[in-house]
């Protein structure tokens, strides 16, 4: 918005005293050098709702509306630390943010867990046993050895994910030898 617009948005006693060189006109110049970031933001207002085209910036916030932030805190030498992206990257938490429907929709079930820690850890090879070895209420989930450094992140995904009755154990199995 430039300062003429602005102007013009005055009452007309003050438009009148803003002539060239006043310091009225100086005042609406910073007024209008003030405004322009914010209008910027409006003018694109849509991209800050989509989590593949929001800044960086903003994408802890559309997770805290979807009711994902709980995934951005971690342990670190026995402190709650808030960060501002997955271990596995934005991309994954932008992921997880635009598929945040369907997820809730499949919540507390083997489908819906394992489509979470795929779209959370871009990994394909998880399995889910039910009933191992004859325990109710109880899952083992596999997950691949290579994803060993993100458990902290499986574990919370799964705490999430499932029902509150049953219990889960986390296997990291190392890859088949291929000989």
């Amino acid at each position: 918005m430039r300062s003429a617009q602005v102007k013009k948005l005055l009452p007309e006693v003050f438009q009148i005293a803003s002539g060239e060189g006043t310091p009225l006109m100086a005042l609406l110049e910073a007024m209008a050098d003030l405004l322009t970031p914010s209008l910027n933001a409006l003018d694109r207002l849509e991209t800050y709702f989509n989590p593949y085209q929001c800044p960086e910036a903003f994408v802890p916030f559309l997770a805290m509306w979807v009711d994902m932030d709980v995934l951005l805190e971690q342990t670190t030498l026995g402190r709650r630390v808030v960060s501002t992206a997955l271990p596995t990257g934005t991309g994954r938490m932008r992921a997880l943010i635009a598929h945040a429907a369907y997820l809730s929709k499949w919540r507390g079930t083997t489908t819906g867990m394992l489509a979470f820690l795929r779209l959370a850890t871009g990994v394909d090879d998880f399995s889910l046993i039910e009933n191992p070895e004859g325990m109710l209420f109880h899952v083992k989930l596999i997950a691949p050895a290579r994803l060993h450094p993100f458990s902290e992140l499986i574990h919370a995904i799964v705490a999430r994910e499932k029902p509150a009755y049953v219990t889960c154990a986390l296997v990291f199995n190392d890859p088949p030898s291929t000989a």
